[in-house]
């Protein structure tokens, strides 16, 4: 009879410590059944580039992003982009800070900045200098607005 206690505590503690491993596994399992999904994607936005090509244009590449939309996946997908080569959207010039004299003229660096790329062109004007101390200041005097 002793033998029978003994051998029945011994599958119960067999039993028992088999069941521990297969708890840890249940419950790992569980957390992969959350994060294992199929992915339900929907368009969220558009990445834009823009990669200057020359004085007049630029090349514009649009991405579409598509985000998941399962509750607590953070997974998104970037897809092919769609290119163009639109003209510059230039701000309008303004003063550089260079500027420099001589003879009888002052000599002003103006800039413009295309908005979308950076591109920027520029030119150097110059205006007649009375002399005797009397030099033009730079932020003082405003571009003429003419394509150069």
């Amino acid at each position: 009879m002793q033998k029978i206690k003994s051998l029945a505590a011994v599958f119960l503690a067999l039993f028992i410590l088999a069941a521990i491993p297969t708890q840890a596994l249940a419950a790992e399992a569980h957390v992969d059944a959350i994060t294992a999904h199929t992915h339900q994607w929907y368009f969220d936005h558009y990445d834009t580039t823009y990669i200057p090509i020359d004085d007049e244009t630029h090349l514009k590449t649009l991405y579409p992003v598509y985000k998941c939309s399962v509750s607590g996946c953070s997974a998104f997908d970037i897809r092919d982009g769609y290119e163009s080569t639109p003209s510059h959207t230039m701000t309008s010039y303004s003063y550089t800070g260079s500027n420099y004299h001589a003879g009888n003229y002052h000599y002003i660096r103006y800039e413009r900045h295309c908005v979308q790329c950076g591109h920027s062109t520029g030119y150097w004007d110059h205006y007649s200098c009375p002399g005797n101390g009397h030099c033009i200041l730079p932020q003082s005097v405003f571009p003429v607005l003419t394509d150069k």
